[in-house]
């Protein structure tokens, strides 16, 4: 029995401020989980075109390039990946801008 509550669990972390990305990368990997990076929706989505499959997306939505709402629309026509679950982690999530995520986490994270 593996003792990491991740372990063999990918996250893609997708987040624009690199502090914060490491910060969430560092506290997912103590925990067994391979974390996969994102700086922003379109590299996030050229890493699922091209074979990612994550077990969860954590996601910020106020990014340059393709934002977290514009990068949840796009999935949500994707059959392939409709399925991976969102995990807000912004700022500015509230419940309109919530569409396509499963819950979110308001910032800053204690």
């Amino acid at each position: 029995m593996n003792e990491f509550p991740g372990a063999g669990k990918t996250i893609l972390v997708v987040e624009d401020d690199l502090d914060v990305r490491d910060l969430i990368k560092l506290s997912l990997e103590s925990q067994g989980y391979y974390v996969s990076e994102a700086s922003n929706g379109l590299d996030a989505l050229t890493s699922l075109e091209t074979g990612l499959v994550p077990d969860l997306i954590l996601l910020d939505l106020d990014m340059p390039e393709l934002n977290g709402q514009e990068f949840m629309n796009v999935l949500g026509k994707s059959i392939a990946l409709i399925s991976i679950p969102i995990l807000v982690v912004s700022a500015s999530a509230n419940e309109t801008a919530l569409f396509g995520a499963r819950a979110w986490v308001k910032k800053p994270v204690q």
